[in-house]
């Protein structure tokens, strides 16, 4: 139950300054193209890390609900 706390607050750490630099780049307030991978934009980087810590903050929800209930 700990670990799974931990991982909710690990993705929301990440998933908050990723959308926040998402959003500046899209106002043209920070640069992206340091964060440009293989070719692809740097907004796609950002948006991968913040799909990526919602999905995981997720399934670590879902797994404290769980475990929540069987208490």
């Amino acid at each position: 139950m700990r670990i799974a706390r931990v991982t909710v607050i690990i993705s929301i750490v990440f998933l908050v300054p990723s959308l926040a630099w998402l959003m500046a780049s899209m106002l043209g307030l920070l640069p992206t193209n340091q964060l440009s991978i293989s070719g692809n934009s740097g907004e796609r980087t950002l948006a991968s890390i913040a799909i990526a810590s919602c999905i995981i903050a997720a399934i670590a929800c879902f797994r404290l609900e769980k475990e929540s209930t069987n208490d």
